[in-house]
């Protein structure tokens, strides 16, 4: 038998049995959502279940689930969904690091967020003076096999000669102190999500992903005062976004909303849009003669190299 006819076995037989395993694969999506916008949806179990409903299988928690971290990793576990990161405040990781790393490996996480600095810093000295201090803890997350990132909101980038005060942060910490960027908190800052991106490649882990609505409402609050909306409906660019994030090293898109009218839909929808983004081109849909003919194919050519 030429070699042809063995590319056209192989060919045949991709077609034939191959094609429809490609056709079944499934997609596990790097996609979560940060529980505290579901905060004020009912009960912890009821906002499990939302997220459950909304088709989101990670979650990065704030606050405590249950009365131990196995307490909370078998409630999470019984709605299928598994903690990617914590948001984690300044106090508990200066007064309590080592319950902070029990709890979290007990769910199974091993990445800590700091969301937040009462009391934040108002000079580029104080920032600096910030990330060396949260250089420390991440010096001991990382022997306990754990990592730190910052979450930023709009202060964080204010410009002090030229560096944003979370540049400033990140530089004094070191390498072991990543970034989470909070897409629409960049926005109403002035700055394009997209530049941030650029700026922090290779030590942004994690996005927050949600979107900057078009007009006051119910969805806005917060100091600056900031309009937000479910993801894909809003005024962000996710078309140039999206492969930023990808290009910068961004491990997980957490979907998060600060004042949702209705947590469960604007999780869902944004779910829903991210879903649709990120996951790959769904193959073409095989005729459906298409696997006979390859089948009989391969027959042909078998019966060929036995009659050589």
């Amino acid at each position: 038998m030429t070699i042809s006819e063995y590319g056209l076995m192989a060919v045949a037989a991709t077609f034939a049995f191959g094609g429809q395993m490609a056709q079944a694969a499934t997609v596990d999506l790097p996609i979560g959502v940060q529980l505290y916008t579901l905060r004020d949806a009912g009960t912890v179990e009821e906002r499990l279940a939302a997220v459950e409903r909304a088709g989101i299988k990670y979650v990065e928690t704030a606050g405590a689930l249950g009365a131990t971290g196995e307490d909370a990793r078998a409630l999470l576990e019984s709605y299928g969904l598994s903690a990617i990161s914590a948001h984690v405040g300044l106090s508990e990781l200066r007064d309590n690091l080592d319950d902070v790393i029990a709890y979290n490996k007990a769910i199974g996480n091993d990445t800590i967020v700091l969301p937040n600095v009462p009391g934040r810093p108002t000079d580029a000295a104080g920032w600096a003076t910030l990330g060396a201090e949260l250089g420390g803890i991440a010096n001991t997350l990382d022997d306990a096999g754990m990592r730190l990132a910052y979450h930023n909101h709009a202060w964080e980038l204010e410009e002090f000669d030229g560096r944003t005060a979370l540049e400033i942060l990140l530089e004094s910490a070191g390498p072991l102190v990543k970034a989470q960027l909070d897409l629409a908190w960049a926005h109403v800052a002035g700055v394009d999500p997209v530049e941030m991106l650029n700026k922090l490649a290779g030590q942004v882990i994690s996005v927050h992903a949600k979107d900057v609505a078009t007009e006051p409402g119910p969805t806005t609050g917060g100091t600056p005062p900031a309009m937000f909306a479910a993801v894909g409906e809003g005024v962000l660019d996710w078309s140039a976004i999206l492969p930023a994030a990808e290009l910068a090293g961004v491990e997980w898109y957490i979907i998060e909303h600060d004042f949702p009218p209705n947590a469960e839909n604007v999780i869902t929808v944004s779910n829903q849009f991210l879903t649709g983004q990120l996951a790959p081109p769904a193959p073409v849909p095989l005729p459906a003669s298409l696997p006979l003919l390859a089948a009989g194919l391969v027959a042909f050519g078998l019966i060929r190299r036995r009659a050589a």
